[in-house]
């Protein structure tokens, strides 16, 4: 724990605190007002900053109580496509099928579901369905494999992900149309590498 010998400011970030329950969300009243835990104070350089899901994301949370939330600043992150793109194409390492897909529909970036369908699209599952593009070896040469399809259905929900594996043909032929005119104009052409057998 920091003490006031700490002379950078820092932060304590207590992520998804509305998963507590009432009776710890309580026990974090004067942590939270007073920076005190009994004995101990934080230096009055660090702040404490809360984090977690609202009541209308369908995640599983507590109410937060009255007192508890008296005791912040309360603000509504909304994702950012534009910023969400440019972390994917530099440190999110995300596939640019995906980016492309995200590009022309930058709305299911997250996208809340209003029944009883588990999966859906978010910045955190675009992420992983990356990973598992590679990690079923996804190119344009190999194609859609059922399990793939699958499992990119079971990542991002049936709607988007149909939409998304509709997107992957697409984004296959126009690669032949680019592969066509760059043979028009400069008489080669990038031929598909031959499966090994």
């Amino acid at each position: 724990l920091p003490n006031g010998k700490h002379i950078k400011p820092g932060i304590l970030f207590l992520d998804e605190i509305n998963l507590a329950p009432l009776s710890v969300q309580a026990a974090a009243y004067q942590l939270i007002l007073d920076k005190r835990v009994g004995e101990y104070k934080f230096p009055d350089h660090w702040m404490i900053i809360a984090a977690g899901n609202r009541e209308t994301d369908r995640a599983n949370v507590y109410k937060i109580s009255a007192p508890l939330a008296n005791r912040f600043i309360h603000l509504t992150i909304i994702p950012s496509f534009q910023d969400w793109k440019d972390w994917a194409k530099t440190e999110g390492n995300i596939r640019m099928e995906i980016i492309e897909f995200l590009s022309v529909r930058p709305s299911l970036l997250l996208n809340m579901p209003r029944d009883s369908e588990k999966a859906f699209p978010s910045p955190r599952t675009w992420a992983f369905l990356s990973q598992l593009l590679d990690a079923f070896a996804y190119s344009e040469d190999n194609g859609v494999s059922d399990e793939l399809a699958q499992v990119t259905v079971g990542t991002i929900g049936d709607a988007v992900g149909g939409e998304f594996l509709s997107h992957l043909k697409e984004y296959s032929l126009k690669t032949i149309a680019r592969q066509i005119d760059q043979f028009v104009a400069t008489g080669k052409i990038t031929l598909p590498k031959q499966p090994e057998s």
